[in-house]
């Protein structure tokens, strides 16, 4: 049983490609499912929450984006994209 779930299962890696292909091909709402799906498995990764934050602010959403890139920082203090990013959402 471990065996074929270990084949099913998708790597945070595996989801944020997806995510960003379904993007780039204009499928922004199911982008943003893959991402929340990636946030709901990976909730200690600051990169998931980047991506979903870039999504949302792609999709019109700056207040939800801001709550994912204020996590990301949260967790990577380091994120200076997120920081950049998130100030040119407070500046507008």
């Amino acid at each position: 049983m471990k065996k074929v779930e270990s084949r099913c299962r998708h790597s945070e890696i595996d989801l944020n490609g997806w995510g960003y292909e379904l993007m780039q091909k204009g499928h922004l709402e199911k982008a943003l499912a893959v991402f929340k799906l990636n946030v709901l498995l990976n909730p200690s990764s600051a990169n998931v929450y980047d991506s979903y934050g870039e999504a949302l602010l792609n999709a019109g959403d700056k207040k939800d984006a801001i709550r994912m890139y204020q996590k990301s920082i949260e967790l990577n203090p380091k994120n200076e994209h997120g920081k950049k990013i998130l100030q040119e959402i407070k500046d507008q």
